[in-house]
């Protein structure tokens, strides 16, 4: 496989990742509000003033996909790296860039006027989503990583083959 494929590989499989990893937080934030009395707990997330912040996070979300699933394509087929442990950090990456970045939504808005603002609008998010992301993202890690080698293995035999 060459770099261009091992990056598209990289790439596609990530953003799988965050897709299905978006899926499986609906259905958990779904299953949480549903005996709240709110009616709509498919619908938690307009029971929060935060849309923008949100929305600007699922826009980023994919954005860290997209740049760091092309590193970790190169770097699990082309520099043959451990399949696994790249897969977590690059999943790792992808959650605190895009936490980090999408908090300065709420600091730019509301919080540059107050005293702590930045531990309460930058570095709590990404305190939390650590906390709380930590097992599924630690699970898709995994998944992607696994799944980049085992397409990286499957053009090579088929390479091979011809």
């Amino acid at each position: 496989m060459n770099e261009a494929q091992a990056i598209r590989t990289g790439r596609r499989t990530a953003l799988k990742a965050v897709t299905i990893g978006l899926i499986i937080l609906q259905l958990c934030m779904t299953l949480m509000f549903w005996n709240d009395g709110y009616g709509y707990p498919f619908f938690w997330f307009t029971k929060f003033d935060y849309l923008l912040n949100i929305a600007v996070g699922l826009v980023l979300l994919f954005v860290f996909a997209y740049l760091l699933g092309r590193s970790a394509g190169r770097a699990i087929i082309i520099k043959k790296r451990s399949w696994a442990l790249v897969g977590i950090i690059y999943a790792f990456a992808i959650i605190v860039c895009t936490t980090f970045t999408a908090s300065f939504v709420g600091f730019f808005e509301e919080g540059i006027q107050n005293d702590n603002a930045f531990y309460d609008y930058v570095l709590k998010p990404l305190i939390l989503v650590g906390i709380y992301s930590f097992p599924l993202t630690l699970v898709m890690g995994g998944w992607m990583g696994w799944q980049i080698r085992k397409s990286g293995l499957r053009t090579d035999i088929q390479i091979e083959n011809i």
